[in-house]
């Protein structure tokens, strides 16, 4: 059976610790997650790796479509349904999302370094003896506390905006090298707390797929049918759709890019919509209604 996200990670580049990972190869006594993960509602812009569903809270990849990502960055992030989906960004690269498991595989286990999921991993990774003990060393001091997280080497350089000490600066955006000054740059699912504040507070000169209460299916169309990807994927992923309008614009969405990988992502998610466990073929997917989790 074609496991979609699995192909998607496959074409993104993704390491295969990363698919094993996702999968329940790795680390799956140490967390006792979902792997892969389960439906609980979430915006087509993540790519869900795990999921807890006591929270409920995935791990995952965030991808910003037509926005002119620089390549070399790839978003991991945790976020889930009960706060809304408020981005807490905690790599921007594979080795930073590997450092981050493992500190807090090591925290889970009290310490035990020698698990044989530890070392299983620690291999997959590519994590060498040399950085292990410095891993190891670091959260015998800091615990897997994030704001001592930038500490680590693979942090130096880049750090993510859910990583090190809070800024004094309170951020209206959740994800690191975006400006504040620009909104038209970001989805709603990308604003932090206090930039949805801002909206609630009346925030003037908002595009209009962050203005309260906006007809998100309509605004989507306009911008579908004059060619403007970047903002129709923006107002994909920001609050006020039914998620059977959101399958229905993200396969549309699919067809007007005419990109397949984008269309290969968009597939993923409208099947894990419906089903995360059921293989539900290409042509099926714009016929198939289940009405959960509206976001």
């Amino acid at each position: 059976m074609l496991d979609r996200y699995d192909a998607l990670l496959d074409e993104l580049c993704a390491p295969s610790w990363l698919r094993q990972y996702r999968l329940g190869s790795l680390l799956k006594e140490t967390f006792l997650i979902g792997q892969p993960a389960e439906y609980y509602g979430c915006p087509p812009a993540l790519i869900p790796i795990t999921s807890n569903g006591s929270l409920p809270e995935y791990e995952g990849i965030w991808m910003r479509w037509f926005c002119d990502e620089p390549d070399h960055i790839r978003r991991y992030v945790c976020a889930g349904p009960e706060d809304h989906f408020l981005l807490e960004e905690i790599a921007l690269d594979d080795e930073q999302f590997a450092n981050w498991l493992l500190v807090r595989a090591l925290v889970y286990t009290d310490g035990d370094d020698e698990t044989e999921e530890i070392a299983s991993f620690s291999k997959a990774a590519g994590i060498s003896g040399r950085q292990f003990a410095e891993i190891d060393a670091h959260t015998i001091e800091f615990g897997d506390d994030p704001e001592k997280l930038d500490k680590l080497a693979a942090y130096t350089g880049r750090v993510p905006i859910g990583i090190g000490e809070r800024r004094a600066a309170l951020s209206a955006i959740s994800l690191s090298g975006l400006s504040d000054e620009n909104t038209n740059d970001v989805a709603y699912f990308e604003l932090s707390e206090h930039g949805r504040s801002g909206l609630r507070n009346g925030a003037s000169q908002l595009p209009p797929w962050l203005v309260a209460n906006a007809p998100l299916n309509e605004v989507f169309g306009e911008y579908l049918k004059s060619g403007r990807l970047k903002e129709a994927w923006l107002t994909l992923n920001s609050t006020g759709w039914s998620i059977g309008e959101a399958r229905s614009a993200a396969l549309a969405l699919a067809r007007a890019a005419d990109e397949p990988l984008f269309t290969l992502h968009m597939r993923a998610w409208v099947a894990f919509t419906l089903d995360e466990e059921e293989f539900i073929p290409d042509d099926e997917l714009s016929t198939r209604e289940y009405e959960n989790y509206d976001y």
